[in-house]
């Protein structure tokens, strides 16, 4: 029996240095990145705008491919059955990917079903009509769509989507009903308003800067008036709390191990100055008309709320000095965790980034923490490390500021879908 053990142990210890190894290894070809949506919408400029730089991270091509259909529901089914070996990624758009399999029937994946790499960029959404539609105001648009219910078609792309949802949060607010449109991507109903082949749009603000001289763009949904379209006034302005967006970025089957997982991570943190020059250029070369400035990414920053940190397990408070001179593997809760690593590297302390556990493993009843404000961190061996139980976890609080302040509704929609409330997240 003795022997046996002696056998297993070798066994698990080979299977780890040969894990850490292919990971370390990582990639040897190229990536497929499947785009759920069609060429030139929203999602593909995201792609085409990191791919330079993740080329140049991943040292192999990035080979794009297009799955568009059902809202990009389609693609993503596909991604949560492919190959988990980490050469598959795929772009993603929140809330899409939260909505619609809690809505839709037939869709072949749930959310945890994939693991976010990393989070690009967020699009406001507005409401636009066709150039020659009896509206030009939000209040004159309501009252029509009023006086005829139902006959106002109103395009967006997909059903359960950020534009669907949009639609619907819109209907419930303004009282009014409107035939809503699907189209497999953001181009296509840009083709559609501009042709005139729907009345109206809740659409990106890409689509909505680049052909505001062919459309009449009534409001846009971010906390304050866009730059590009400083006469458009704000859905908050007209007295409606509404503030629809979409974000956008790079993720992969929950399957691909985790040590592939940590690699992607590391080698897709690219400088916000990278994607502010690639975004500026990619939207002018879109075959787009129109000076578009670069998206303002969302900011997170963290700073600690306390010296000391917690012992999940006994309470004990130990001061972070004590951490000095450590390795140290942290897990960061939901959010941003270059933010947190900052935070704890500007305490002095040696610490590398850890995937986190999987759901199954937490006691959500037991954590004396909000997620997405905090830290743990453990001395154990990484490759160990799969749940929080025990007591080598020991927890750091971050008061956390995120920039634009309506991102906090993104962070407190993924919270509720992970069942856990945004305390410690605050406005920046």
């Amino acid at each position: 029996m003795k022997n046996w053990k002696w056998f297993l142990w070798a066994v698990s210890i080979m299977f780890t240095l040969t894990v850490n190894a292919v990971a370390q290894d990582f990639p040897k070809g190229p990536i497929q990145y499947w785009n759920p949506f069609n060429p030139g919408g929203e999602v593909d400029i995201a792609a085409r705008a990191m791919q330079p730089y993740l080329e140049k991270n991943l040292g192999v091509p990035m080979v794009m491919n297009y799955f568009p259909g059902a809202g990009g529901a389609l693609c993503w089914s596909k991604l949560a059955a492919a190959k988990p070996d980490g050469y598959t990624v795929g772009g993603f758009s929140i809330p899409h990917t939260i909505l619609q399999p809690m809505f839709m029937k037939d869709v072949a994946f749930k959310t945890d079903d994939f693991v976010i790499i990393s989070i690009v960029e967020y699009t406001p959404i507005g409401l636009a009509v066709k150039k020659d539609f009896k509206t030009n105001t939000v209040k004159e648009f309501i009252e029509y769509a009023k006086a005829n219910p139902g006959k106002v078609s109103c395009g967006g792309v997909g059903k359960f989507s950020g534009h669907h949802f949009a639609t619907l949060q819109f209907m419930k607010l303004a009282g009014v009903n409107l035939n809503y449109a699907t189209f497999t991507g953001t181009s296509q109903v840009q083709t559609a308003i501009l042709g005139g082949h729907i009345d109206a749009a809740f659409t990106n603000s890409t689509v909505l800067t680049t052909s505001r001289d062919q459309i009449k763009v009534l409001a846009v949904g971010s906390p304050e008036r866009m730059p590009q379209l400083g006469d458009v006034p704000t859905f908050k302005e007209l007295g409606m709390e509404f503030f629809p967006r979409i974000a956008r970025g790079v993720m992969v089957p929950k399957t691909v191990p985790r040590d592939i997982q940590q690699r992607l991570w590391e080698l897709a943190r690219l400088p916000i100055s990278h994607f502010a020059e690639a975004f500026s250029s990619t939207e002018r070369g879109a075959g787009r008309s129109g000076d578009v400035a670069p998206r303002r990414p969302c900011t997170v920053t963290a700073q600690l709320r306390s010296g000391d940190a917690v012992n999940l397990s006994s309470g004990e408070r130990r001061p972070l000095a004590a951490f000095r001179g450590r390795a140290l593997h942290a897990v960061a809760g939901i959010g941003h965790p270059g933010a947190f690593f900052d935070a704890l590297d500007a305490a002095g302390l040696d610490v590398e980034p850890h995937a986190l556990p999987d759901h199954a493993a937490l006691d959500r009843d037991a954590l004396p923490f909000p997620a997405g404000a905090a830290v743990l961190m453990t001395e154990k061996d990484a490759v160990k490390c799969r749940s929080f139980a025990g007591s080598d976890w020991w927890f750091v609080e971050l008061e956390v500021a995120i920039e634009p302040a309506d991102a906090r509704t993104l962070v407190e929609l993924v919270l509720q879908r992970a069942g856990l409330a945004a305390a410690g997240v605050h406005r920046g």
